[in-house]
């Protein structure tokens, strides 16, 4: 099987109802491709754990996203500092 690591980010807030939609579209489409031995891995901002890290909890969702393969980031009128970081 392969596997396709998604990162999608975006202001937790603004963007909820986006995050949402966009998450249940590839969710479908990996329901899809696992037929074809393709699943998509989907990470979203939130599903990061928010306890208190060693370092600079931003440093483990940078990670992450170097780790993924595709990396999505939804911007509205603003871009906080820590999406602008990642």
């Amino acid at each position: 099987m392969k596997f396709i690591q998604l990162f999608l980010a975006s202001s937790i807030v603004e963007f909820e109802q986006e995050r949402n939609e966009l998450s249940n579209y590839i969710r479908m489409l990996t329901d899809i491709s696992v037929k074809r031995d393709i699943y998509f891995e989907l990470t979203l901002c939130e599903d990061l754990s928010n306890a208190v890290a060693k370092d600079r909890k931003q440093e483990e969702y940078n990670q992450k996203i170097r780790d993924s393969q595709y990396f999505c980031v939804l911007f509205g009128r603003d871009a906080g500092e820590y999406t602008i970081e990642e």
